[in-house]
């Protein structure tokens, strides 16, 4: 395996953790300010990681990098 299948691999998985752990920090900083607030934070985050693991998920099961 070449370096560029590892990090065609790795890219996509790297990447949805990094946005979890925004989005989780968005969250939690949401629920400390105002729960109204939160409750955006909160819905926002779960259209976007289901929005990115769908990518994810696509672009292994078609076997294209993105």
């Amino acid at each position: 395996m070449n370096g560029g299948a590892v990090v065609a691999r790795v890219l996509p998985v790297l990447s949805t953790l990094l946005e979890l752990a925004g989005l989780i920090c968005l969250c939690v900083a949401g629920w400390w300010v105002a729960p109204v607030l939160g409750l955006v934070a909160t819905g926002a985050a779960l259209l976007l990681v289901g929005h990115a693991m769908d990518f994810v998920g696509s672009t292994i099961v078609d076997g294209e990098a993105p």
